[in-house]
């Protein structure tokens, strides 16, 4: 069953996950340019750190690790406010 979206755009059974990722990126760049959120917002977790891994492999699972024991995340604290 194919879903059409904006456009013309359908994407359905035949529709690969290269057409699914452009779909994807340019519906978040809409977002950003109509102000409906942030370029930071929607692509910061992509953004490489010096250790080479991406901002969400840093965070993410020390995340999901915080919330499991009931704490604030590294990530998140200010040194001296909320450790």
């Amino acid at each position: 069953m194919a879903r059409k979206f904006a456009e013309g755009t359908t994407v359905g059974a035949g529709t690969t996950k290269g057409q699914i990722e452009d779909l994807l990126i340019k519906a978040k760049l809409i977002a950003v340019n109509e102000g409906i959120t942030t370029f930071e917002a929607e692509f910061l977790s992509h953004a490489c750190l010096a250790s080479g891994n991406t901002v969400g492999e840093q965070v993410i699972p020390e995340m999901k690790q915080a919330a499991l024991d009931g704490r604030m995340p590294k990530a998140l604290t200010m040194p001296g406010v909320n450790a």
